[in-house]
């Protein structure tokens, strides 16, 4: 609905700022992340993505996603 697609996830943000990757249904504010996310339309997707995420190596999206947090706050 119109809510759900201008929701703006805060959670990712908390998640991003340990370098965890994310798992999410496509949402825009999501998407605009492009490769530090993982985006499943349907449940197939969605628990592939999660083994991917699961299985995801090297520190470069981690410390990308971390870089991500440390720009955002409520200024």
């Amino acid at each position: 609905d119109d809510l759900t697609r201008a929701t703006n996830p805060i959670k990712l943000y908390e998640y991003f700022s340990v370098g965890l990757p994310v798992v999410s249904t496509p949402l825009a504010e999501v998407a605009a992340f492009g490769e530090l996310v993982y985006i499943g339309a349907n449940p197939t997707e969605f628990a592939q993505c999660v083994g991917e995420a699961l299985n995801e190596a090297g520190i470069d999206r981690a410390e990308a996603r971390r870089e991500i947090a440390r720009t955002a706050s409520w200024r």
